[in-house]
């Protein structure tokens, strides 16, 4: 491959936009030198930005619970009432712990903050269905790529 020359203030850009996913991070800068390669354009900040505005989320764009409950129940095709309900049955559940877990993981709100959009649920609550997310995550790759997904539709508004 030829020598690019990435200049430091794109590379932070991408890494402080994308911190927690090599994947992405990976992505990012495969899509950002093949764009500039084609296109002959000089790597830059800008046109990081302008290039990757699909991948990363926009600047101080603040994501609501509403928007996680509407992505999700539209996903599991529920209404968001029942997510906000007592009802347990397994449908209701596995969303339920999902909108949770992608709270937990694109907004700063605290667990009672969370619970509390969840119908007054209790802390404890919001960290057992936080935890069984994950770990589900972790074990199969399919329900990953369906967390993964459902998070970028949330990103992108």
């Amino acid at each position: 491959a030829e020598n690019l020359n990435v200049p430091a203030e794109a590379i932070d850009f991408i890494a402080e936009k994308i911190p927690s996913n090599i994947r992405q991070l990976e992505g990012a800068l495969t899509k950002l030198v093949a764009f500039s390669t084609f296109t002959k354009k000089e790597l830059s900040v800008s046109l990081a930005q302008d290039i990757l505005k699909d991948i990363i989320p926009l600047e101080n764009k603040k994501i609501s619970i509403g928007q996680i409950q509407k992505t999700v129940t539209d996903y599991y095709t529920i209404k968001v009432n029942s997510l906000l309900s007592k009802k347990r049955t397994k449908d209701v559940v596995l969303a339920r712990q999902v909108a949770i877990y992608l709270s937990r993981e694109l907004t700063d709100l605290s667990l009672t903050s969370i619970g509390e959009a969840f119908g007054r649920r209790d802390h404890t609550t919001i960290i057992h269905s936080y935890t069984k997310i994950k770990n589900k995550i972790n074990k199969d790759k399919g329900f990953k790529d369906i967390i993964d997904n459902l998070s970028l539709n949330i990103r992108k508004g």
